[in-house]
């Protein structure tokens, strides 16, 4: 049969119920008129040492409850961060593979110089145009 002090969590420091049983002979022999033994049963020094072990091992539980509420937060703030993007607009776009593999097949044939700065001429001129148009309606707003 299990007795009260086996029953106990193992706590470092922790008294057992020897020591609780000489803490209660020293006792009784600065108290005399109290008979030895009855100063503190053995029930209620068990009652006493798991309460004093539960409250030694309180300071780990609450470091424990600090990591279990900092993952919990941290679970919320990353479900947050995915719920706030787009999935299916980040799945849309091709990946680094696709786009190497896209930049080594040519898909247009080469260009000379010349063809180049013609082409960038009418990208100029378009990119003017488009300009001197909002300055004229900028200005017919005036």
């Amino acid at each position: 049969m299990p007795t009260p002090s086996s029953r106990l969590p193992s706590v470092p420091d922790a008294l057992n119920e020897t020591e609780l049983l000489a803490l209660g002979d020293h006792l009784a022999a600065a108290m005399p008129s109290m008979p030895p033994r009855l100063l503190l049963p053995t029930r209620y020094a068990a009652g006493l040492a798991w309460d004093a072990a539960r409250w030694r091992a309180l300071p780990t539980q609450l470091r424990e409850a600090v990591v279990v509420e900092e993952r919990r937060l941290a679970v919320a703030s990353s479900h947050a961060i995915a719920s706030a993007v787009d999935w299916r607009r980040v799945a849309a776009r091709p990946s680094h593979t696709e786009l190497q593999d896209r930049r080594a097949r040519q898909t247009t044939s080469a260009r000379t110089p010349e063809q180049i700065r013609a082409t960038a001429a009418t990208s100029w001129a378009r990119v003017e145009t488009a300009i001197a148009t909002q300055l004229a309606a900028g200005r017919e707003a005036a």
